[in-house]
């Protein structure tokens, strides 16, 4: 049974009938409740669902990131829901075997001023060396934080930091520390506020092979 909450005019929590209302992110919302279907699914719908399990594990392997990359979303949807979306388009493949396109993949998206003149430099297979220009752009601050995400092997394994250096440095160092037999490394990277209430649209630096 559902229940009004303004009047007729408002919106309504609970069941009534086959939808269901309730409100999240200050907004109420209806849905329809799922029907149970005896029918074999057709090649068109195990594509998508195919598509959607990469994502979402994928997703899901980097939540505690994404908590952090994509919570300027959260007034409107949750952080991994804002990071699935923006990832929508990054399986590549054909069925049944898809794989994630690492050059696609959206770390974060937001209105923050991406760095200038970003420049990676391989020192060894272990050290990664990153500068950009420290000139002022309207809408960033000296002390935005440079996020930092290396992901190993179509992603078998991760890490990073969040807040490596400050916009203000001008550089910074990162020391990889990966699994015997690691064959490459893609690298992203990204700038949120000091408060991590926002972010800038992430770049896909590189890919660094680590096996000669």
């Amino acid at each position: 049974m559902g229940t009004l909450k303004n009047g007729a005019s408002g919106g309504f929590s609970g069941k009534a009938g086959s939808f269901v209302g309730y409100r999240t992110y200050g907004k109420d919302r209806i849905r329809s409740l799922p029907k149970k279907s005896n029918k074999p699914p057709t090649e068109k719908q195990l594509i998508s669902r195919a598509r959607f399990k990469v994502i979402q594990e994928w997703r899901s392997y980097l939540t505690p990131v994404f908590a952090v990359t994509f919570k300027n979303h959260s007034y409107e949807r949750s952080a991994q829901n804002a990071a699935h979306r923006f990832n929508a388009h990054i399986v590549k493949g054909d069925y049944p075997n898809f794989e994630i396109d690492p050059t696609l993949a959206v770390i974060s998206e937001g209105k923050l001023p991406p760095l200038k003149e970003l420049k990676m430099q391989v020192v060894d297979q272990n050290q990664l060396d990153f500068s950009w220009s420290t000139q002022h752009n309207p809408g960033s601050a000296a002390h935005d934080l440079i996020t930092i995400l290396i992901c190993y092997d179509q992603m078998n394994y991760y890490e990073g930091s969040l807040s490596i250096a400050q916009r203000f440095d001008g550089k910074c160092s990162y020391s990889l520390q990966y699994p015997k037999n690691t064959k490459y490394a893609d690298i992203y990277i990204t700038v949120i506020s000091n408060n991590r209430e926002n972010a800038g649209n992430s770049v896909y630096v590189g890919r660094v092979d680590l096996i000669s």
